[in-house]
């Protein structure tokens, strides 16, 4: 799949695991125990859960979403932490008069915090004396991942290769070649794709939904289309749920759709599923989903359509 292959989000302060602890538990953190947050570790000095009189009526619908003996666990609450090792990746810490360095979080309803707890021994970088894995490591391995990253791409988009598997591609092969100028390398012409291998197509349609026709809306479709395929088992018709927007690109050939009477959830559609535009009546294996509303189950899908897109999502 064509995707941002940069480690930046796993390295995120936010994202970080230290060495010592990879997995982090949902529990209260404890007084006197050490939390590792942000490329730090802190000693935990207050832990402070938000009295019944200071609940504002927000967090309060909040926990009674909560079963009864899971209800004290959503009540928010307040952590005073101090500096142990490592770089202070937060706003504004409080420094007291002894040099310590405080800072406090607040911990809204509902919300299940995962901590880093570590023993009193952890592991440290020999470089920085931080926990492990440092700040800078990480940063090292984002800049390789970067470097590798523009590698590939400049690679995928070099004259005469598949920008999907960086092969290259032959005068006997059927390819799709974008012709608008890439809009991942400047400078580049549009990306050549094999045509008649799955894992390609795949890609070209990636690509075509989610960096070409956001910048080109009026462009001809290449590589995809606004509705699903369905093979009717009843008499082997094949209808698309865009109807008469069908582009008819449904990938390589031997791709038959899906059967009259199999409900797809692939996209994560709320409150619906795809359905053909007609009824076959097929009832060997199961009802044909076309137009066939009789169970109450939802509507078929409008003409156009759009299933790659935000159009799913049933209104």
């Amino acid at each position: 799949m064509i995707a941002d292959l940069s480690p930046r989000s796993r390295w995120h302060p936010d994202r970080w695991s230290p060495t010592a602890s990879p997995l982090a538990t949902p529990d209260r953190p404890q007084v006197g125990q050490i939390i590792a947050w942000r490329y730090a570790t802190w000693r935990v000095l207050e832990v402070t859960p938000r009295a019944d009189v200071d609940l504002s009526d927000e967090d309060r619908t909040t926990m009674n979403g909560w079963k009864p003996e899971y209800r004290d666990s959503a009540r928010p609450y307040t952590l005073v932490i101090r500096h142990e090792r490592g770089p202070i990746l937060i706003g504004q810490p409080q420094r007291l008069h002894d040099g310590t360095i405080t800072a406090h979080l607040g911990i809204p309803a509902g919300r299940r915090r995962s901590w880093h707890i570590v023993d009193e021994r952890y592991a440290v970088c020999a470089c920085c004396n931080h926990p492990h894995p440092c700040q800078e490591y990480a940063m090292e391995r984002v800049a390789d991942a970067e470097a590798d990253r523009l590698a590939r791409l400049l690679d995928s988009h070099a004259p005469g290769v598949c920008m999907a598997c960086r092969e290259p591609v032959t005068t006997r092969q059927k390819v799709i070649v974008f012709p608008e100028p890439s809009p991942l390398v400047p400078g580049a012409p549009g990306p050549t794709f094999h045509a008649n291998r799955w894992a390609c197509w795949a890609d070209a349609r990636s690509y075509e939904l989610g960096k070409r026709l956001p910048a080109h809306p009026n462009a001809a479709r290449l590589a995809s289309c606004p509705g699903l395929l369905f093979r009717h088992e009843g008499s082997g018709r094949e209808e698309c749920t865009a109807e008469r927007l069908c582009t008819g690109l449904h990938g390589p050939n031997g791709n038959r759709g899906m059967s009259c009477f199999t409900r797809t959830y692939m996209f994560g559609v709320n409150g619906g599923y795809p359905r053909p535009p007609s009824d076959c009546g097929y009832r060997q294996h199961g009802a044909c989903l076309g137009a066939d509303v009789s169970l109450g189950g939802p509507d078929p899908f409008t003409v156009g359509d759009e299933i790659d897109r935000n159009s799913w999502s049933r209104r």
